[in-house]
């Protein structure tokens, strides 16, 4: 399961396409004026700030509507809209994060243990951070250095 979410998640990443999505007016007013805000008066960050803030947007709805039948791909979507609120650029950079980690797991495979020591260091690690793949990886790699740290 995990790995033809994964795989999927590989083939979208690698098909999507900046341009080609419709920024609603609200939202791009608030682009602008949250770098009015943040470089008032240079306007060269402005407009730097706004053209990236677009692009991301852009690549973000892109990635929304091209995996919008995955739970996996809401849950991560609705993290990084809640931590990054109309930060379209962090929202973009948490997404590839967690897909990242999303096809790291899905292709786990540990030598230096026995399965069902990993499969268990697995489950916690999703029973304690459910939708965050990247905080996942990051225990499943420091239980399994330290159980070989002990066993070996």
């Amino acid at each position: 399961m995990k790995i033809l979410i994964a795989l999927t998640f590989v083939f979208l990443a690698t098909c999507l396409q900046a341009g080609a999505v419709e920024i609603p007016p609200q939202v791009k007013q608030q682009i602008k004026a949250d770098a009015v805000k943040k470089w008032n008066g240079n306007y060269e960050m402005q407009a730097y700030m706004i053209n990236n803030q677009i692009e991301a947007y852009q690549q973000l709805m892109q990635w929304v509507r091209a995996t919008n039948s995955s739970e996996v791909a809401k849950n991560i979507h609705k993290a990084a809209q809640e931590k990054w609120k109309g930060n379209y650029e962090m929202q973009m950079y948490m997404v590839n994060n967690q897909v990242s980690a999303v096809e790291e797991l899905s292709t786990w495979i540990e030598k230096s243990m026995n399965n069902s020591t990993l499969q268990g260091i697995i489950f916690a690690a999703e029973k304690k951070w459910p939708d965050d793949y990247v905080m996942q990886v990051y225990t499943i790699k420091n239980q399994v250095k330290a159980y070989n740290q002990i066993n070996n």
